[in-house]
């Protein structure tokens, strides 16, 4: 029993003070990331920041903390901070390779960002996205928009059948045809519909090409889409069970 005794006394001695410091450090960490998840919660209720850069600004912030605490727990505990950063050194090395081999998912998130900050278009407005070197254009209603992608719903219009000539048909026949072509066709002929799909557009093109807008009424603005959408995700969470 005395044997037990004098080891949670060493083990008291040894790590007592670090385990507090520690535990101080955890505390501080949580009271700091409360602090700024409130001050960006008001900023984003009042309308001076927008709803999707407060969540990416409140997970760099939680993930930091995160790294800081977890520094400084190991120094106070005798470990080799310096050998921790240059692992971690190396590790963040090879994530920002991969992220300059996917640097168009980055490049998407960032003008996603852009976007909602100028709003250079409103959900319910037409766009056209014209190629500098090409007559191709693709021009459709913005119905949605998310962190990577700009859905448009876009119009196919069925091309006219050519004419068929028929440069072997006899005089009579020839006459034939041009009289009936006087004709005027019945008004109960059947027109082709025209077809609407949708069409995905990554949001760094909008940096990329011309970009017309053609306003439409009734159209919302990019923020309020985002903020509705935050409001429905809240409102469908499961809420916790007591």
């Amino acid at each position: 029993m005395e044997t037990v005794t004098q080891y949670l006394n060493e083990l008291t001695q040894v790590y007592g003070e670090p385990t507090l410091k520690t535990v101080v450090v955890i505390l501080l960490s949580v009271v700091a990331y409360s602090i700024f998840n409130r001050a960006l919660s008001k900023a984003a209720t009042e309308g001076y920041l927008d709803f999707h850069l407060r969540i990416i600004l409140n997970t760099i912030m939680k993930w930091l903390l995160v790294v800081v605490a977890a520094l400084f727990a190991l120094g106070f505990f005798g470990g080799s901070v310096a050998a921790l950063w240059a692992g971690l050194s190396g590790i963040l090395a090879l994530i920002a390779l991969g992220f300059v081999a996917v640097w168009s998912v980055l490049s998407n998130v960032l003008c996603s960002i852009l976007l909602v900050i100028f709003s250079p278009f409103r959900i319910g407005d037409d766009i056209e996205i014209q190629e500098p070197t090409a007559k191709f254009a693709v021009k459709g209603k913005v119905i949605s928009i998310d962190m990577f992608m700009t859905t448009l719903e876009c119009t196919h219009e069925p091309e006219p059948e050519p004419e068929k000539k028929d440069t072997d048909a006899p005089a009579s026949r020839k006459k034939d045809t041009k009289e009936s072509a006087s004709v005027k066709k019945p008004a109960d002929t059947p027109v082709a519909d025209k077809g609407t799909f949708t069409m995905t557009v990554p949001n760094n093109i909008f940096f990329q090409k011309y970009v017309r807008c053609f306003p439409r009424s009734g159209a919302k603005s990019i923020k309020r889409y985002m903020a509705n959408n935050q409001a429905k995700k809240a409102a469908s969470a499961p809420t916790p069970s007591k």
